[in-house]
């Protein structure tokens, strides 16, 4: 299968992604991405890569003790027989977000099949990319059925959505962060937002802090004794200020 454009995802509205965001800079993050994944579909690993002239793997989430190993025999060799590196390679156009799919059945160099593959028990692949101007960011997902259905695919694009600026924050924080996780979700992300964009008003801040983390409007009004309508309000003027549309995005800018 072809890489595939991914379009822009309206919202993310995900409960778990506090749990992501709380291990951000801790030893629980590979913990943490695989039991959010699984909130929402199956996966029995996840691996990520950072792909320009040669593949660095940046994390291994996996239920088997030999993931993190097959994710650093797939950067030091096996990628040079993998079609997805190979036509990955001609998609140069920065800001894009692509998917595909890969059945193993369908993969034809023996050893790559065998040891990314058949031998941990994996049927097929669900790849997300993320192109800049250096290069790809790239997460893989594992799972046991060999034709992944819509749900399952729209599921993983959302998860990637977030998944993306998670771990690059937890892979480029300073040693001191390492050892000082900090504040609750809601509480650091409202003190990211005051940082980082300092025009958003104090209740401006709160509620897009508990958006980010999954809450819905309803559940965001009785936290601060508001109405629906107002937490709305609020967020709208947020977004329109800051030119963004989604949680998401705002994760995005956010770390």
């Amino acid at each position: 299968m072809v890489w595939v454009t991914v379009p822009d995802i309206a919202s993310v509205e995900m409960g778990w992604l506090a749990h992501l965001i709380d291990s951000i800079g801790t030893p629980n993050m590979d913990f943490a991405m695989l039991s959010a994944v699984n909130v929402l579909v199956p996966v029995e690993e996840i691996s990520g890569y950072l792909v320009d002239t040669s593949l660095n793997p940046f994390g291994s989430y996996g239920r088997r003790a030999d993931s993190l190993q097959r994710a650093k025999s797939y950067a030091l060799h096996h990628h040079k027989q993998d079609p997805l590196i190979q036509e990955l390679r001609t998609q140069h156009s920065p800001g894009l977000m692509l998917v595909r799919v890969d059945q193993a059945s369908r993969i034809q160099d023996t050893w790559l099949r065998w040891h990314h593959f058949d031998e941990p028990g994996f049927r097929s692949r669900v790849s997300f990319v993320r192109t800049n101007p250096n290069g790809w960011s790239m997460i893989n997902f594992f799972l046991t059925c060999e034709t992944p259905d819509d749900r399952t695919l729209s599921e993983l694009m959302r998860f990637s959505v977030a998944a993306f600026p998670v771990a690059r924050r937890h892979f480029q924080l300073p040693d001191w962060e390492l050892q000082n996780p900090g504040l609750n979700s809601a509480a650091r992300l409202e003190t990211k937002l005051a940082e980082h964009f300092p025009t958003l008003t104090p209740r401006e801040r709160s509620v897009c802090a508990f958006t980010m983390l999954g809450r819905n409007s309803r559940e965001i009004a009785m936290h601060f004794n508001i109405t629906p309508a107002t937490v709305l309000t609020y967020r709208r003027r947020a977004y329109e200020r800051l030119g963004i549309n989604s949680a998401a995005q705002l994760l995005g800018h956010l770390i």
